[in-house]
């Protein structure tokens, strides 16, 4: 799956052209370098489309692998074994570069940089409609806290990785067990297929390959991104190929009867482990039995815990459903305020609420990177809430506003926000404001009065 308007979250489709690639490269021999190194420009540059960091995390480590593989054990063609190689690296690199080539000119077109919003040298001599400090907070939130050192990136490492779900959970992220039980088995593969005494020199050529690969992602993972666990899920190549690579001997040893039933129990046991595991952990344990009764559980502007039907918080509402909201005073999704709610014709913007998906009409809104109208406003009018009240009808057409201040408060622990947008300010110009409606993700929609 690629969501699509997004650099986040494609990571499965990372996994796919990363394995894809592997399963191309080992086809060399029969298919040619050429024909090879297109696939690979092809697959990996795709990869690269769905998700930046696949640059670090799908294409290095696909460089190590092919780089140990392509080994000759003949010496007398290592000579052609190194053009094949060069010839490969050479299509895969232009086809990589014809599959980026939109993004890389749209880039350039705005911005003066082919990479923006990445630094690159070189290739990065603009900075677009940004300025150095959206460039720095745009950087700082991607990357790491440079004062971090190895030892507390090393730290960070094994427990997104080797303990994650052991010991306490964090707050916001998933801890799960299953995740550091393929980086155990995957890792021990590794080991046993590099240091197997009975196996062909290719296997362990294989398991030095497959080890290169893992360290070459958790050495980028460590220095390279903000280490977020999800960040290491390409890791699953390696480490799922090694395990399948290492136990083949043992399968291969097994009858067919006995092979399709172990493979049919381990599926089913597979298929029934996201139900186990959100049990296990407490924090959704409670709500499973909502969720199969095709409930949910939202809370409202009061902090407040309340059920809620799971067809009435998805998609973009009904005029009842919001009549019903608004009647009863409930908080309500954004999209339903939006789509029902407001008279014809209103222009609806958004600063911190940004569940807009299902809006019929989308609001005026932006990155936290870019700022959006509230911001812009504030840039203007940092000191008098007054006129920048007034540029949100003026300057910035709106009709109504809606501010997510517990997102907005999200936003500036993380060191993302705009400067400009501090509580006190939000709050001036939101007093201001006539407050029209509650949001279910803790904002409120306001009326912008009409600028004389």
């Amino acid at each position: 799956m690629i969501v699509t308007g997004s650099l986040a979250y494609n990571e499965m489709a990372v996994l796919l052209m990363l394995a894809a690639a592997m399963l191309a490269w080992t086809a060399r021999e029969q298919a040619g370098a050429w024909r090879i190194g297109i696939a690979l420009g092809l697959l990996l540059g795709a990869a690269v489309g769905a998700k930046l960091v696949a640059a670090g995390m799908a294409v290095l480590p696909f460089a190590c692998w092919a780089l140990v593989t392509a080994q000759s054990t003949n010496p007398t063609s290592s000579t052609r074994h190194a053009r094949a190689l060069a010839a490969s690296v050479g299509a895969a690199s232009l086809t990589a570069l014809l599959i980026l080539a939109p993004w890389l000119i749209r880039n350039h077109a705005a911005t003066g940089s082919w990479t923006f919003p990445f630094p690159v040298p070189l290739l990065s001599s603009g900075n677009g409609w940004w300025s150095a400090d959206q460039m720095t907070r745009f950087a700082a939130g991607h990357s790491a806290a440079a004062d971090i050192g190895i030892g507390a990136r090393l730290r960070a490492l094994v427990d997104a990785g080797f303990l994650q779900g052991f010991g306490a959970a964090p707050d916001a992220d998933p801890w799960l067990p299953q995740w550091s039980v393929a980086f155990w088995i995957g890792s021990a593969a590794i080991v046993v297929i590099m240091m197997g005494m009975r196996r062909p020199r290719n296997m362990r050529y294989m398991g030095f390959a497959l080890g290169a690969m893992l360290v070459a992602q958790l050495l980028f993972w460590m220095f390279a991104t903000h280490l977020k666990s999800r960040f290491l899920l390409p890791c699953a190549v390696p480490l799922t190929v090694a395990t399948a690579v290492a136990a083949a001997p043992v399968l291969a040893q097994q009858t067919r009867g006995i092979m399709v039933a172990l493979s049919v129990l381990l599926l089913t046991a597979w298929s029934l482990q996201p139900s186990l595991l959100m049990r296990i952990d407490p924090r959704t344990s409670s709500a499973v039995e909502l969720c199969a009764s095709g409930r949910t559980v939202a809370t409202d502007v009061d902090g407040q815990v309340i059920v809620r039907e799971i067809a009435n918080d998805l998609g973009p509402g009904t005029a009842a459903f919001a009549q019903e909201s608004a009647t009863l005073g409930d908080a309500m999704p954004l999209a339903w305020i939006a789509n029902w709610q407001l008279p014809p014709g209103a222009v609806l913007g958004s600063e911190g609420d940004a569940d807009v998906f299902w809006c019929h009409t989308a609001p005026v809104t932006a990155t936290v990177w870019d700022g959006g109208p509230l911001t812009r406003v504030l840039r203007a009018h940092p000191d008098d809430p007054a006129a920048a009240v007034r540029a949100l009808s003026i300057d910035e057409h709106l009709t109504h506003l809606a501010i997510g201040e517990s997102m907005l408060a999200r936003w500036k622990t993380a060191g993302w926000i705009d400067p400009i947008l501090t509580p006190d300010r939000v709050r001036a110009v939101a007093a201001l404001l006539n407050p029209v409606a509650h949001t279910v993700s803790g904002g409120v929609v306001y009326k912008v009065p009409l600028a004389q």
